[in-house]
């Protein structure tokens, strides 16, 4: 199974496609951290510390996607992110890229603000107690928007 995992992981395997490598690679980890192993950066298979609950193989597999999915976070929110953050870069290079997020958000409620009106108006709790969008399990709200 190593021997695949090194097969299939190979960093020459993506190099059209550095977001898949990441992505696969903290997939694996996140699996490989409660046996002690996890995928480098070489694609390899290689020994480290275990972790014996979910909140330590998060950090061990260092990924703000296995994050964001540990907390519950809704698949769509998981989809708008962007290339550069899959690959741990939290500046996006895009500029205007979280126009997408702000035109969603708005599509989902027909609100017409921008910016962090639009995202307290949508986001926050509110007098109602729960947001009138919910990104992760915290509400129970309608998970398929």
């Amino acid at each position: 199974m190593i021997r695949f995992i090194s097969e299939a992981m190979a960093p020459v395997r993506y190099t059209q496609q550095p977001a898949v490598f990441s992505r696969r690679r903290d997939d694996l980890n996140e699996v490989l951290v409660h046996i002690g192993l996890r995928v480098n950066e070489e694609g390899k298979v290689a020994g480290g510390p275990a972790a014996s609950t979910l909140d330590q193989a998060a950090r061990h597999a260092n990924s703000l996607r296995a994050e964001l999915r540990r907390r519950g976070t809704h698949p769509q929110v998981l989809a708008y992110c962007t290339r550069e953050i899959l690959a741990k870069n939290v500046l996006p290079r895009r500029p205007g890229g979280h126009e997408v997020v702000f035109d969603r958000l708005r599509q989902l409620t027909d609100e017409q603000l921008d910016g962090s009106p639009l995202i307290d108006a949508v986001l926050m709790p509110g007098s109602t107690g729960t947001p009138r969008v919910a990104i992760n399990t915290w509400h129970d709200g309608d998970r398929d928007r």
